[in-house]
């Protein structure tokens, strides 16, 4: 609503109306999106022994050999990844 000033008798001159939406057109638009594709749930990327490996664990794992090869020593940065590894 650019231009409208909403305490003022009359309507600024550039002011337009919002478009009318045809409330039937939008229920079957929605209706029309599949269900299982808002909601789906993420598979895990590769599974061991029981345990879920996502994509992102798989990053960070693949983070900390590099950091450990590279010999960072920043004991911090390790604690921090394997928090969010564990989380």
């Amino acid at each position: 609503m650019p231009f409208y000033f909403p305490f003022s008798r009359f309507p600024h001159p550039y002011y337009m109306s919002p478009p009318k939406v045809n409330t039937e057109i939008e229920k079957n638009r929605i209706a029309d999106i599949p269900h299982n594709t808002i909601s789906k749930q993420e598979e895990p990327f590769f599974k061991i022994l029981g345990i879920g490996l996502f994509l992102d664990d798989i990053i960070i794992i693949c983070l900390l050999l590099f950091l450990y090869q590279e010999q960072v020593t920043d004991q911090i940065l390790y604690i921090i990844l394997l928090l969010l590894l564990f989380s």
